[in-house]
């Protein structure tokens, strides 16, 4: 559902069942995966992520933070949209931010986010 719903649907409703109806057509079990859905829309999902990954706001904060804050504030903001965009897989959160696998959960311990 992850895919579909990333998707802008350009051509309307139309496009959308079509691309169901394959999909079920075309699966090979019970299931529809995201290897049965359209390269197109498959792209567009992945880079729509990625983009909302990058973009950040910055928030006026009360009082006197040091540089060093600010950059703990920030790695946390990303570790947990990394993890909202990937419903918590953590495997996808780390190549999402271009980090070893094996470094997320220990980042995610110190900043408390487990």
């Amino acid at each position: 559902m992850d895919i579909p719903s990333a998707y802008p649907w350009p051509r309307n409703i139309r496009e959308l069942r079509n691309t169901i109806e394959r999909a079920v057509v075309l699966a090979a079990g019970p299931n529809i995966s995201a290897s049965d859905q359209p390269t197109e829309v498959r792209k567009q999902a992945s880079q729509q992520r990625t983009d909302s990954l990058q973009t950040t706001q910055v928030q006026v904060i009360d009082g006197p933070v040091t540089f060093a804050e600010s950059i703990e504030t920030l790695k946390c903001s990303w570790i947990k949209r990394a993890l909202a965009a990937t419903h918590g897989s953590q495997t996808k959160a780390a190549q999402i931010l271009a980090l070893p696998q094996s470094n997320l959960p220990r980042l995610m311990k110190k900043r408390g986010l487990r």
